[in-house]
C-alpha cells in the first residue's frame, strides 16, 4: 500500500540535490540545455520554484512509502485557486514497473482534492515514454505539444 508523508528536512535536502542533477541531465538529453550550463540552470529553476531553496506554503513535497520502505518522491504545487501542478514524481528504479506510479498518482489526487484543487497539470519530457503512458493511463490529456527537428 502506498502512502505519502511530508518530507523531513533531511529528506528534502537529499531530494533537492538529486532532483536538480536529474533535471539538468533530462534537459541536456532533451536538447534544451548545453551540458556546461545545465546544472547552473537547473539550480536557478529550483530557486525560482522554491524561493531560497525552501519548501513554501504552496509546495507540498512528499516521500512515497510502500509499507515502511521509501520508494520515491512527489512534489505537488498549489498554483492557482483550484489548480495544482506536479513538478516532480519519481519512483526509485528498483520499484518501477510494479504499479507504484499509478498508485502514487491516485494518492496525490486525494491530497490535491483535500487542498481544494480541482485540476492538476504536469509536464513530461517527450523522450519519457514510460511516464507519458502512465499519465495517459490515469486520465491526463495532452494540452500543448512542442516539436523540434535537428537540421
Amino acid at each position: 500500500m502506498i502512502t505519502l508523508h511530508p518530507m523531513t528536512e533531511d529528506q528534502y535536502k537529499d531530494y533537492l540535490e538529486k532532483a536538480t542533477e536529474k533535471y539538468a541531465q533530462e534537459k541536456v538529453f532533451a536538447g534544451n540545455w548545453h551540458p556546461d550550463q545545465a546544472l547552473i540552470k537547473a539550480k536557478e529553476e529550483y530557486v525560482r520554484l522554491l524561493p531560497h531553496g525552501e519548501k513554501t506554503d504552496k509546495s507540498y513535497l512528499y516521500t512515497i512509502y510502500e509499507n515502511d520502505r521509501i520508494i520515491g518522491v512527489v512534489w505537488l504545487a498549489h498554483k492557482y485557486e483550484n489548480e495544482g501542478f506536479i513538478y516532480d514524481i519519481h519512483i526509485h528504479e528498483d520499484y518501477q514497473g510494479r504499479g507504484f506510479g499509478k498508485e502514487t498518482m491516485m494518492q496525490i489526487e486525494k491530497k490535491a482534492r483535500h487542498l481544494g484543487i480541482k485540476k492538476i497539470g504536469l509536464q513530461v519530457f517527450g523522450h519519457n515514454y514510460i511516464a507519458r503512458a502512465l499519465y495517459e493511463k490515469v486520465g491526463y490529456e495532452v494540452t500543448n505539444m512542442k516539436m523540434v527537428k535537428e537540421i
